[in-house]
């Protein structure tokens, strides 16, 4: 875990979060099938992939910057219960 947290750090330091932001934009595109209401237009989808990988993106970095404090496990917990809904978009 060491290494993926100096890399990260690399790239937060040097001002590539975008490049993070973007692989975080491409998973969740995706994936949107999974995680928002069918309903939605493929535009909705897309603005709504990149508000969660905006977020994850940020709590990603918040996390490196202060070390990685938290156990992954922690992590986890916080994403997993304040995160994306899964029950509200199926």
């Amino acid at each position: 875990m060491e290494k993926r947290k100096n890399f990260l750090k690399l790239l937060i330091d040097n001002n590539l979060v975008n490049l993070i932001l973007d692989q975080f934009s491409e998973e969740f595109q995706s994936i949107g099938d999974f995680i928002i209401n069918k309903n939605e237009t493929d535009e909705a989808k897309y603005y709504i992939t990149s508000i969660y990988a905006g977020a994850f993106t940020n709590v990603l970095v918040k996390w490196v910057l202060r070390d990685c404090k938290e156990e992954p496990e922690e992590m986890v917990r916080i994403i997993y219960e304040y995160g994306p809904n899964r029950d509200k978009f199926i």
